[in-house]
This record gives structure tokens, C-alpha cells and sequence, in this order.
């Protein structure tokens, strides 16, 4: 069995960020954006730190939905996730939209919520410290702050020239524009 001292060090290396084009974006209701990683990437990064081991619990169906549990042991120590969805999903529209069965987006919940246990995208949660970090590496893909703040995207930093400070929108002084000066660049380029 591994020592808390080596366990710390563990989850330190899976609760880092991920290379910024391993972060996928979401569209949600409203507008916003949601960024997430691909469970594939957090069996990668775990492939890469630790040798581990997941297991997973029998499939049970209660009230139209898929449930599972999946264990992942490093170590010896072992931390859990569950996996719940829908058997069926339908748009706004009512139109079915699932995407795989039932068991595999269920089974890829609950690795993805016991990876998480060990660390792994945690970070994602907090989409203003994503959005800092991916303009760190000039990721210009914009991101919502907070479902509060929908109307509040950041932008990547500009390389401007003399033509372009001219036709550069006034920004707030965190380095934000509003949603419709974003619309309005976007549209010109």
C-alpha cells in the first residue's frame, strides 16, 4: 500500500491542468460555453502518472435512467464515482438525441466522477481560472465566466497593429468585452 506522502504526490500530477487542446467546448442553453475534457484523457493522464485499476458495479435502471458505479484503485486506495443518465435523451425540440448507449455514457460518467475523486479536472468546475489559463497559451476560443456573468467573454489578447488600435472596441479594464462587441468581432473577421 502506498504512503500519504506518495499518494499526495499522485494527485498533485493528475490535478494539473491539461494541454490546452485537450479542452473541448459545450454549448449550454443561453449562449454560454461550457469547457470539459474527454474521459479518454483522464484515462491518459492516468496511464501516464500511476498504474491503476477501475471496476465497476452492475448496472441498475431506476426511473428511465442508466446507474453505475465505478471504483478506480491506485495504490490500494480505491475512490468512487457514480454515473447517472437518461436511457433516452431528447433535444429542446423533443427529438431523440442520444449519443451511444445508455451503459457506455453511463460508464463514462462514473470513471470521469471517481477520476475526479483522485483529482482529475477538478479545476474544470472553476470556468474563470480555464479561461485564464488557455489566454496563458493565446487560446482565443472565449468562454463564459459564469452563468451569472453570461454576457462577459473574454477575448485572446490582440496583436494590434496601428490599423487595428483604431478599430479595436473600448474594453473594460479586467480585459473583458461584452457579448455583442464579441458578436461584432467575430462576424468582421
Amino acid at each position: 500500500m502506498m504512503t500519504h506522502e506518495e499518494l499526495l504526490e499522485i494527485t498533485q500530477k493528475l490535478d494539473q491542468p491539461f494541454a490546452p487542446e485537450d479542452y473541448k467546448e459545450r454549448p449550454l442553453p443561453g449562449g454560454d460555453r461550457w469547457l470539459y475534457v474527454s474521459w479518454q484523457k483522464y484515462r491518459e493522464r492516468l496511464d501516464s502518472v500511476c498504474v491503476w485499476e477501475d471496476s465497476y458495479s452492475d448496472f441498475s435502471y431506476p426511473d428511465d435512467r442508466c446507474v453505475v458505479t465505478c471504483t478506480i484503485t491506485i495504490g490500494g486506495h480505491k475512490r468512487q464515482g457514480v454515473g447517472s443518465v437518461p436511457l433516452v435523451e431528447y433535444s429542446k425540440s423533443g427529438k431523440e438525441c442520444s449519443r451511444g448507449t445508455p451503459e457506455d455514457r453511463a460508464v463514462a460518467q462514473a470513471f470521469k466522477h471517481a477520476a475526479e475523486q483522485w483529482g482529475l479536472g477538478r479545476h474544470i468546475d472553476d470556468q474563470a481560472f480555464l479561461t485564464r489559463y488557455l489566454r496563458q497559451y493565446h487560446d482565443g476560443r472565449p468562454v463564459a465566466y459564469s452563468r451569472k456573468n453570461q454576457n462577459q467573454y473574454t477575448m485572446p489578447r490582440p496583436q494590434k497593429t496601428s490599423t487595428q488600435q483604431q478599430s479595436q472596441p473600448e474594453r473594460q479594464g479586467n480585459g473583458q468585452i461584452s457579448r455583442d462587441e464579441w458578436l461584432k468581432l467575430q462576424r468582421s473577421n
